[in-house]
């Protein structure tokens, strides 16, 4: 509790760099409940989803049952040979498509949403027992995927931070 302490002195939000390929460790575990307890907003990363046996999928479900329930407003697109390429929101259906050198954003075609109705219906049943502020609030979780090399979910990493006052 003493490092926990020391760590979130001056603190705003908790973000937990989670590893696909290397997991949760017993310290972060530590540290997230001592978060929790005090209410800080708090974020899950999920990064090195690169060619990992683990996925964000599996990420997710583990962060549930060790951590605290969390919501993945997001999920991860791959190419052919399934490398992350980008995003689609779950709550507006946009894709966001990291493949190029600019980031495009654009509505899902009606194949993609078919594809996530099962994932969205899900999401928005789990965020209507929050409100707008829950985030800021430290009483919503997201898990987000990160892939530093190509920027994907840094953006939508920091839309959640701009939510804290």
């Amino acid at each position: 509790i003493e490092v926990a302490q020391q760590l979130t002195q001056g603190v705003s939000a908790i973000l937990l760099l989670v590893s696909a390929k290397s997991g949760i460790s017993k310290g972060m575990i530590e540290l997230w409940n001592y978060a929790m307890e005090r209410q800080f907003p708090r974020l899950v990363i999920v990064n090195k989803l690169s060619m990992s046996e683990t996925d964000f999928d599996d990420i997710a479900l583990i962060v549930n049952r060790v951590l605290e329930q969390g919501l993945t407003p997001y999920l991860v697109l791959h190419d052919e040979v399934g490398e992350p390429t980008g995003l689609i929101s779950l709550e507006s259906k946009e894709v966001h498509d990291y493949s190029a050198a600019i980031t495009n954003r654009y509505m899902a075609d009606s194949e993609l949403q078919s594809l996530i109705e099962e994932f969205a219906s899900e999401y928005e049943d789990q965020l209507s027992a929050f409100e707008s502020d829950s985030f800021s609030q430290g009483l919503l979780v997201p898990i987000l995927p990160v892939m530093e090399s190509k920027l994907i979910g840094v953006s939508e990493i920091k839309e959640y931070l701009a939510q804290i006052k």
